[in-house]
């Protein structure tokens, strides 16, 4: 769960591709207007690439977390900071319970994506969760998030393991903290070519003697 401490300028639930099929009855797709850099943000947090996600534009929220989630930030650059720490755009960001996460005014472009491990957990409304305002349906209340409101997240256990995965790989004194069966197997057993002989082996042809020499005077 996520509390809102500040609204930013408009920042509402999208998923993708949006509402689609229902344009005849008045209902447009909606969806985000940055597709690309919206699911690139849920694929670095383990979820579909069409989970429910946060658009920000222009001006970003701030958001206190209730509970630990892997989050990921990309799009336009809001200056994002967790504590008043920076943390990079396009990258797996644990965030701990308690701390706030902080976006500011973009410094180039114009949308900014927030995806949650877990995805956000509301109700879809004609087979979205995306926002459409005028409406006043999907999303949070059918509107841009407000102040004092709190958006429940889905389970995050799937992105807090990837994440641990990801981190403890490169070293093997981690793989004991992972638990039973999640540490991760010796490279040879993942990739059991690597430990052939010689490329001989694996491609006998290599051994063809050489091509004949052409006599010097023809």
């Amino acid at each position: 769960m996520i509390e809102v401490i500040k609204k930013g300028l408009e920042t509402s639930v999208q998923d993708y591709p949006g509402r689609v099929g229902f344009l005849n009855q008045g209902f447009p797709p909606s969806g985000p207007m940055d597709s690309w850099s919206f699911r690139l943000a849920n694929l670095l947090v383990s979820n579909n690439p069409n989970e429910g996600a946060l658009e920000c534009q222009f001006m970003g929220p701030s958001l206190k977390f209730e509970s630990e989630h892997v989050i990921a930030i990309c799009g336009a650059d809001m200056q994002p900071k967790v504590d008043g720490q920076s943390i990079p755009l396009w990258e797996s960001i644990l965030v701990k319970a308690g701390q706030v996460l902080e976006l500011n005014f973009c410094l180039n472009g114009a949308r900014t994506y927030i995806a949650f491990s877990g995805g956000i957990d509301i109700p879809s409304w004609l087979n979205s969760k995306s926002t459409f305002h005028k409406a006043g349906v999907g999303g949070v209340d059918g509107h841009a998030i407000q102040e004092g409101q709190k958006i429940s997240l889905g389970l995050a256990w799937l992105g807090l393991v990837w994440l641990g995965l990801a981190l403890a790989w490169p070293w093997p004194w981690l793989w004991p903290r992972l638990g039973p069966g999640l540490a991760p197997a010796p490279w040879s057993q993942v990739a059991p070519w690597s430990h052939m002989a010689s490329w001989s082996q694996v491609a006998p042809w290599s051994q063809v003697a050489p091509w004949p020499q052409v006599a010097p005077n023809l």
